[in-house]
């Protein structure tokens, strides 16, 4: 987050380092010299833009550093409040000089003119009113320059604040339709924890059982109405576990929530994670993997969700009977990862730990290379979660949850 501290009021502005790195770094950069503290907005064009970034109170140009390649080609459009990178007519002649587009300008966007246009690395998220103000100022001429403001809007200072971000990781709470604590418990964490955060990683089996978004979706309508409240204030996003599997595009449209495959690497704060539901590494259990690769198969998914609804309901009970008799005559041992398959997965994310579920094993492991987080599954009157700010902790979730 970058802050520019006027005479008129503060302005907010968040940088794309994503889409248009370059632009962000030297933006940044000069941020950090203080090289904008103490000047204007020299140039304001009532309903286009203001720009400023070059110039001093007395109108003296500012000696810069080299110019940056033009990356307007990054997709992203000059509109109201966005932040782009001013130059020349020439491509590739930004320095320091930046303006504030003030109406939607897409004649500035790739391609413009000349196969360009003009490079958006950023937008103003707080102190909209500021640059309405500065928008509506008087100008003239000044120093041999045209729309100069007629009383100095001046950036007294400029400084970056790093903004650490809240991520909540959770899974395995197999919600089901008569055991209506738990739904309770997880519809008051969304509402009293989760909607502080930045984003909520769900890593499979939110629901005991999905037969499709036609069949299940009316049965959850208190989740699918909270997950859709809670989308509003914090990005979500889910894995598909073994249970729910057949979440589909449905659920992910009415409750706003991101359906992601699995590995997922999460960076966030400088740190990366691997997020995955877990049941893929359970290796060992070959009966378990065989029937997997069966029902997840993309022509067997077609085939049932594509049965009538008493067929559907007989044959996951029939499943989940024989899962249940399964699990009788497996060991401890065959139902939990494998660590072979866990140092083979964490190989490709060098430097990154490893967060899952699935085997409901809730544990802390420390390995040379990395870390693994196991999550715990939800009861009626208690949950778990990782929650990644500046550091990762453990949350326990309960009914006193304030």
């Amino acid at each position: 987050m970058i802050i520019f501290e006027t005479n008129m009021g503060n302005i907010h502005i968040h940088v794309d380092t994503k889409n248009a790195s370059i632009s962000a770094k030297n933006f940044i950069d000069y941020v950090n010299d203080g090289f904008y503290d103490d000047t204007i907005f020299h140039r304001v064009i009532k309903n286009f833009m203001i720009q400023g970034g070059g110039f001093t109170k007395n109108m003296s140009e500012k000696i810069t550093k080299a110019n940056i390649e033009n990356e307007a080609k990054n997709g992203l459009k000059n509109t109201k409040y966005s932040l782009a990178m001013a130059r020349t007519s020439a491509p590739h002649s930004a320095s320091s000089q930046f303006f504030i587009n003030t109406s939607d300008n897409s004649f500035l966007d790739c391609p413009g003119e000349n196969g360009w246009g003009y490079c958006v690395f950023g937008e103003v998220v707080e102190g909209f009113e500021i640059v309405d103000k500065i928008n509506q100022v008087s100008t003239g001429n000044k120093g041999g320059h045209g729309d100069v403001p007629n009383n100095p809007v001046i950036i007294n200072k400029a400084y970056s604040r790093f903004i650490m971000s809240q991520t909540l990781i959770v899974a395995d709470l197999h919600l089901t339709t008569d055991e209506t604590n738990k739904t309770h418990l997880f519809i008051k964490f969304c509402q009293e924890q989760a909607v502080m955060a930045d984003q909520l990683f769900i890593l499979g089996d939110l629901f005991n059982i999905w037969l499709g978004d036609d069949l299940s979706i009316d049965h959850y309508q208190k989740v699918v109405l909270a997950l859709k409240t809670l989308s509003l204030k914090t990005k979500i996003f889910i894995i598909a576990g073994n249970r729910d599997f057949l979440l589909g595009d449905d659920f992910a449209k009415q409750t706003n929530c991101i359906l992601i495959d699995a590995p997922y690497l999460l960076e966030v704060n400088n740190q990366q994670y691997v997020l995955t539901h877990g049941d893929e590494l359970c290796t060992k259990d070959k009966g378990y993997q065989r029937l997997k690769d069966i029902l997840q198969y993309p022509i067997t998914k077609f085939i049932f969700l594509h049965l009538g609804v008493e067929l559907r309901l007989r044959i996951s009970a029939q499943l989940r009977q024989k899962s249940i008799k399964a699990q009788q005559h497996k060991s401890y041992e065959i139902m939990d990862v494998d660590i072979t398959t866990v140092n083979q997965l964490m190989k490709k994310y060098p430097g990154a730990n490893l967060i899952h579920g699935h085997t409901h094993r809730l544990n802390t492991h420390v390995n040379n290379d990395f870390t693994r987080y196991v999550l715990g599954d939800w009861s009626n009157n208690q949950g778990n979660a990782i929650e990644i700010s500046r550091q990762l902790n453990r949350l326990e979730i309960s009914t006193a949850v304030n």
